[in-house]
């Protein structure tokens, strides 16, 4: 955070680049240690490929608008000219002296403003029933998923969005706990809340997961909650685009739940364990049946041709998240401007050219693959 510790990791910041590390390190940009590749401090948002007559904080703004840095908001930026020489380099002079516990701070602090937060729905279905206004001023963000919300102070997740849904009323049913909410409804709206819906704190307390908001219901078991939750993993919902019966995907993320735990971590196990499914109660109807119908040889084709297409999917779905250029890493980096996600952190800082439109890379954004 501190602008001369920004100037100072420019020390092997190449002749030929056409800014100045004082106007880069003033932008909140630090030196990556790569070719003239810069980071932003608070955003996270990477720059390359500069080109003379380029100003950094203009370039900032274009390609990072919503940065809480670039919206002059206090993000602990220590500009040079406020260094306090006493103290040592590595401590910024904002730092408190008794920090308050990481249970009473913000779980998504670069999301603490409001129109921050109203600017993270502009991709929001417009046939959803609450508007965003509303959302954003009862702490909520877009994820970008469906409906899925999330609280930017206690990481509070809802979803499913009927009409007459009011977001504070949800955030104090599911999330009474949450400090943003206590402070600006107070405890009286939360206890009041509360009151109408008596059981579901107990439901909800120490997951955090997506709720669906809305209707009361009665109390769930735990393992239905898990299972919920389980269904709108990844893993299974990759499993799902294959075409897979969704009952038996259900039943077999049930049993390994039961039997173990917890849920899949690849395709590849879910599958497995679905095909095994599919066939017991192919064996099941078949005998059912008094042994009628198809020929060991024509259920052994038809099963061999099931598992050719089933190869054929999971190949396409690990190759949709393998990076482009070393074929073995997960892909996490987005270029900018194309917005291709193609290649993994490692490989994004050796390529100038998106691999997949060869469009110019002028900016990268790390993204999380859940």
């Amino acid at each position: 955070k501190s602008e001369q510790r920004r100037v100072d990791s420019y020390v092997t910041w190449p002749a030929w680049a056409p800014l100045q590390p004082r106007e880069l390190a003033k932008a909140g940009f630090f030196y990556t240690g790569s070719d003239d590749r810069v980071q932003c401090f608070c955003c996270q948002g990477i720059l390359r490929n500069w080109e003379a007559g380029d100003r950094a904080m203009n370039e900032h703004r274009r390609h990072f608008s919503s940065c809480p840095f670039v919206l002059n908001f206090n993000v602990g930026n220590i500009p040079i000219e406020d260094e306090d020489p006493n103290l040592p380099p590595s401590i910024p002079q904002s730092t408190p002296a008794n920090r308050e516990p990481t249970s009473q701070s913000p779980k998504h602090p670069q999301m603490a403003d409001e129109q921050i937060r109203l600017s993270s729905f502009h991709l929001w279905p417009s046939s959803t029933a609450v508007a965003p206004m509303h959302l954003a001023k009862a702490g909520f963000f877009y994820t970008m998923v469906a409906d899925n919300v999330k609280c930017f102070y206690c990481d509070g997740g809802l979803r499913n969005w009927e009409p007459g849904d009011e977001p504070w009323t949800e955030h104090a049913k599911w999330f009474p706990r949450c400090e943003f909410l206590l402070q600006q409804r107070g405890d009286d709206y939360v206890q009041g809340v509360q009151a109408r819906f008596p059981n579901l704190h107990a439901q909800q307390q120490g997951l955090s997961c997506f709720i669906c908001a809305g209707r009361p219901a009665p109390r769930p078991q735990a393992s239905q909650s898990t299972l919920a939750v389980e269904m709108q993993s990844q893993v299974v919902s990759g499993v799902l685009e294959m075409g897979f019966d969704p009952n038996i995907v259900r039943n077999a993320v049930q049993q390994r739940l039961r039997e173990h735990g917890s849920g899949y971590t690849s395709a590849h196990e879910l599958v497995v364990a679905v095909l095994d499914l599919e066939e017991e109660e192919e064996r099941m109807e078949h005998s059912s049946q008094g042994g009628t119908g198809a020929g060991p040889e024509e259920g052994a084709a038809k099963k061999q041709k099931d598992f050719e297409q089933l190869k054929k999917e999971l190949d396409k779905y690990k190759d949709e998240r393998t990076c482009k250029i070393c074929m073995d890493a997960e892909v996490n980096i987005v270029f900018i401007p194309c917005g291709h996600l193609a290649v993994c952190a490692n490989c994004a800082a050796s390529v100038r050219r998106c691999p997949i439109c060869r469009a110019s890379i002028r900016g990268t954004v790390r993204t999380y693959m859940s």
